[in-house]
């Protein structure tokens, strides 16, 4: 997942570099406009595939009793970082959005 994420910036990099470029080719922009929504498709697959485990561990963390106190701060341990990773997933995703959104405004100049 991180040279992924790593691929996603590099080729964010190379269309913002295209978007600055009054000359750019049309059909570039298209090829990136295209590798932009894939990748977003994928995040977007992702961000659904866990987004259930994290509903079912909070029902799960809501009916824990007293005695499980402790293990209740390690599920809320995992809980956050899965959300935190739910939120990195979505960030990106709006950045292919708005620069997938970007190329297309410059192929219609």
């Amino acid at each position: 997942m991180k040279q992924k994420l790593v691929d996603i910036y590099g080729l964010m990099e190379r269309v913002d570099i295209l978007l600055k470029n009054p000359k750019a080719n049309k059909p570039t922009l298209m090829k990136y406009a295209n590798e932009l929504q894939a990748y977003e498709k994928q995040i977007n697959g992702l961000q659904q595939k866990l987004g259930s485990p994290v509903q079912l561990w909070n029902e799960k963390l809501q009916s824990t009793g007293e005695d499980a106190q402790l293990a209740n701060v390690d599920l809320q341990g995992m809980l956050q970082k899965q959300q935190q990773t739910l939120q990195m997933m979505s960030n990106i995703s709006k950045m292919l959005h708005d620069t997938a959104m970007a190329i297309i405004g410059k192929i219609r100049v």
